[in-house]
């Protein structure tokens, strides 16, 4: 029988205050027993074992969080909700050593509030999906940084440690950051955080319910340097080897305050295309916008198969200009999906590289990869 008086609720109050008085570690069902005068055989009449009540501890943390539900704003309410969050977990530095999954119906609720206000700012579901961990990882991250650094007494101690041994012309920024941590400027860093990610999905949200396209772009690491992409609802429209949207996105005739920062489906494409999937590319929706001629010789282009190269007067014969060689250059030099559009199949009369909008050295590489090189 259940002992008089003890409830769950009773022994994750212990629990918690264990917690903050002595360390998670300490947290064990035989010292929780003893804080509660009672057998610790008669815990397990309320929780299953050791996990269940570290998982009600973690949940209470979580329940500490405001959901808002009153508040009419979808932004004023994640701030309230974040902030909320930010505070429980700084009042109990232990929650951070426990699993990231020990949570219960509390956290439940707070994820699927979150959920509710981004879908609510008007993202799309994609964003919304992104936007939630982004959110997490500003929560959790910041906090622990700010918990572990407060846990620190010997802060300013390594911190004078660290400026006497560097070198003050070398590391001036750095110089300025460490005596700033020995005395902080005004401010609370955490709220200019979950501004910053707020103000991005405000302007996100705005571009996706707004009358005027919606770019995404996103720059990824290949052999050949930076390549950025972008897609409109998940079709290419800009792409090139440049870790600069304004250039990829001027090129393609796009503003680039038109284009924010996102994932792109495509960018996998890119990174197969680069382990040796050369045919990756080759099914990737593409919308390139140019002149009508332009249009059809970078739809001509998408045909050369992988391995295989064609001549501009080639190309031109395949529209049925056959003397519009210089045109088909000039469309090639003006491509905008590059690699998506493979102009680097394109090669002079006598089969010699010419010039590519990349570099030549860039339209060398690929063709390697693709195993035509060696005609050259």
């Amino acid at each position: 029988m259940p002992r008089v008086g003890l409830t769950r609720e009773a022994i994750v109050d212990a629990a918690i205050a264990r917690a903050d008085q002595h360390g998670l570690g300490s947290v064990t069902m035989r010292a929780l027993a003893g804080d509660l005068d009672v057998e610790a055989m008669s815990l397990y009449n309320h929780v299953a074992n050791k996990r269940a009540v570290l998982e009600a501890i973690s949940d209470r943390v979580w329940a500490a969080t405001d959901l808002a539900v009153d508040e009419t704003q979808w932004r004023a309410a994640l701030h309230a909700m974040c902030g909320s969050a930010h505070v429980a977990m700084s009042a109990h530095p232990w929650f951070f050593e426990l699993p990231v999954t020990s949570f219960g119906l509390a956290r439940v609720r707070m994820i699927e509030q979150t959920l509710r206000r981004l879908s609510e700012a008007g993202l799309r579901d994609d964003a919304v999906y992104h936007a939630h961990h982004v959110l997490d990882g500003h929560m959790f991250g910041y906090t622990l940084q700010e918990v572990q650094f407060s846990a620190s007494p010997e802060i300013e101690e390594r911190g004078a440690e660290m400026l006497s041994a560097i070198d003050p012309a070398e590391f001036s920024n750095l110089m300025v950051h460490v005596q700033q941590h020995m005395d902080p400027p005004q401010g609370d860093g955490f709220t200019f955080g979950l501004d910053m990610i707020l103000d991005g999905l405000e302007r996100l949200a705005t571009a996706q319910q707004g009358s005027s396209p919606m770019y995404v772009y996103q720059t990824v690491s290949t052999p050949d340097g930076p390549f950025t992409l972008i897609e409109q609802h998940g079709v290419v429209v800009g792409a090139g080897w440049s870790d600069s949207v304004g250039e990829v996105a001027t090129r393609a005739g796009i503003e680039p305050d038109a284009v924010v920062t996102g994932a792109c489906a495509s960018s996998n494409a890119v990174l197969a295309f680069y382990e040796g999937d050369t045919e990756a590319v080759a099914s990737v929706a593409v919308a390139p916008h140019g002149t009508e001629f332009r249009e059809r010789v970078w739809e001509v282009l998408r045909t050369i198969p992988v391995g295989e190269t064609r001549t501009y007067g080639e190309v031109a014969a395949l529209l049925g200009t056959p003397s519009a060689s210089r045109a088909v250059g000039a469309a090639c030099g003006a491509n905008v999906t590059a690699l998506f559009v493979p102009c680097h199949r394109v090669v002079g009369a006598s089969g010699t590289l010419t010039g590519f909008a990349w570099g030549v050295e860039t339209k060398k590489s690929l063709l390697t990869r693709e195993g035509v090189l060696a005609r050259f």
